[in-house]
């Protein structure tokens, strides 16, 4: 495992229109976030399925379940971004400061942190089950990025957001994400996951003239079961998940009248040709 400091990665800056939707902010213009694309194109049935599981367990105990969620999602990824900032030659310096100091963490109680944290113990199984080792195969071989925001500018499309890890993950130039999850977490439940790689895949390969074949899934739940689970996407499989977001993107497009350009393509009319997907 080796950084390769092949690539000049952005820094851009995150920010909250009135309706508190994330965007980034590309030189002069703000543009919507992946997550923000998915999260306000889901289907009926998901968006039902939440409003239902909030009206089981009540508002204000499902709030406080989505920000145990949140922070337990940004300690692991600190963990784990330590451990990957710490392998960096001298010689390449940091492309990005730390999101969060576990050890100066003020929001955090202090009742909360401990010398082996529930987000620890996470970071670690990703680390040495995901990262470094799969069965007997040494999968993480490159890394370029970690961190990196990524954005896609045109006349067609426009979308950015932050990808966890890129680099070459068993031989193949990858997108890598890493999730914690409450309980394990079914393949049929990843969709959003999988749709979000892709949109990074695009991205990617946009700015730096990458071949990006391959999307990579770590998740690890909670002690005690610390269970980890690992899913690839590549090839034929990736390119349906990158047309599936770019119809996720015409849906935000029109949801939101979020035309780049006035014209047919930009009311929500893309093909995956405008953008080199086969």
């Amino acid at each position: 495992m080796k950084w390769i400091n092949d690539f000049k990665y952005h820094t851009l800056s995150k920010i909250k229109d009135i309706n508190g939707l994330r965007l980034y902010k590309v030189g002069n213009k703000n543009i919507p976030s992946v997550t923000t694309i998915l999260d306000q194109t889901k289907s009926s049935k998901d968006k039902e399925s939440l409003l239902r599981w909030r009206k089981n367990v009540g508002e204000k105990e499902a709030d406080k379940i989505i920000r145990k969620s949140l922070l337990r999602g940004t300690r692991m990824h600190s963990f784990i971004e330590k451990y990957l900032v710490n392998l960096k030659p001298k010689t390449i310096n940091p492309q990005i400061s730390l999101n969060l100091d576990i050890n100066n963490d003020e929001k955090a109680q202090p009742e909360v942190i401990s010398p082996l944290m529930d987000e620890q113990l996470m970071a670690d199984k990703i680390i040495f089950k995901g990262l470094n080792k799969y069965g007997e195969i040494k999968n993480l071989q490159e890394i370029w990025g970690n961190e990196v925001n990524l954005f896609y500018d045109s006349s067609l499309l426009q979308f950015a957001g932050t990808c966890d890890l890129c680099g070459i993950y068993e031989d193949r130039q990858s997108i890598i994400d890493f999730k914690s999850s409450g309980k394990e977490k079914k393949i049929e439940h990843c969709e959003d996951y999988f749709l979000q790689t892709a949109a990074y895949a695009i991205a990617h390969d946009y700015l730096y003239k990458t071949q990006i074949t391959q999307a990579v899934l770590l998740i690890c739940t909670p002690p005690p079961q610390l269970l980890f689970t690992r899913y690839l996407i590549k090839d034929s499989e990736l390119e349906n998940y990158k047309k599936s977001f770019l119809e996720r993107v015409k849906q935000y497009n029109i949801l939101t009248n979020n035309n780049p350009v006035n014209n047919k393509k930009s009311q929500g009319i893309l093909n995956e040709s405008d953008f080199n997907i086969k």
